[in-house]
């Protein structure tokens, strides 16, 4: 008798777990995808999660965040692949343990409409700007509902490292009158990124506070890569490439020997 109730309790066990990996998946995706797009104000797209229910390490698959629609490039920010390390006691509390994520090479590119309009400062003014709102719409919606996957649990993450973010700006300068505009590629790579302790001071952060901080970290920084490299100001790009147009035109002459043919 004893050996069919531990049995009984096995296929209880297991058909929890199973439940609990099958659903897991959909919460992670739903809650991304949802929060990440309201706070952001523009399409966020998380793929897929696969979680380890013995180790607590898992993948999320191919991240996107849009970029609003007056840019030409679909995206502001893409990875293919975050790695995360879960305390799996803590998927049951309240408040979900992540002992690390790390993200390898993600891209963030850089566009500008104007000397005041660019697409990193308008999604970062927007996470600014909708993260409070958003954040007090997700925890009435959960007490509402009284359901986990609506938001309702806090995070606290020990560490978040991003390495090897590549911003790739796109700049288009005047010229000379009479000629189409010049764009200019550029492709940086930031120093990398690590964030520690997010949610420990207030026994943990909400969902949307934890996006939120890690959007904001990511984009400051490409911000700041912006200004030191002087993609911002389009006088000192459009005379920069003025510059090595003029000399490589002037390469060109003397290779030819134009000049010496020259006579006054």
């Amino acid at each position: 008798m004893k050996k069919y109730i531990f049995l009984a309790f096995l296929v209880v066990v297991g058909a929890g777990g199973y439940y609990l990996y099958n659903n897991l998946e959909i919460i992670v995706r739903k809650i991304v995808n949802k929060y990440g797009s309201e706070i952001t104000g523009t399409k966020v797209d998380l793929q897929g999660f696969k979680l380890n229910l013995t180790t607590g390490e898992g993948k999320i698959q191919k991240v996107t965040v849009a970029n609003p629609s007056q840019y030409k490039k679909p995206y502001l920010f893409s990875l293919e692949e975050i790695y995360v390390k879960v305390n799996m006691k803590s998927l049951t509390k309240d408040t979900i343990i992540i002992n690390e994520i790390r993200v390898d090479k993600p891209a963030v590119t850089y566009e500008m409409l104007s000397l005041t309009q660019n697409n990193i400062g308008e999604v970062l003014q927007n996470v600014k700007n909708n993260t409070a709102k958003t954040d007090k719409e997700v925890k009435e919606t959960a007490e509402k509902t009284n359901k986990s996957e609506d938001g309702g649990k806090k995070i606290v993450v020990d560490k978040i490292a991003i390495n090897g973010v590549t911003l790739e700006a796109e700049v288009t300068v005047p010229t000379l009158p009479n000629k189409e505009a010049q764009t200019i590629d550029k492709s940086i790579v930031l120093p990398n990124i690590i964030i520690r302790d997010i949610g420990k001071g207030n026994n943990g952060d909400s969902v949307v506070v934890a996006i939120s901080k890690v959007m904001e970290k990511i984009l400051s920084e490409a911000s700041k890569a912006v200004v030191k490299n002087n993609l911002d100001d389009l006088k000192a790009v459009a005379e920069k490439n003025l510059n090595k147009v003029v000399d490589d035109v002037k390469g060109k002459v003397d290779t030819k020997g134009v000049f010496n043919k020259l006579k006054l």
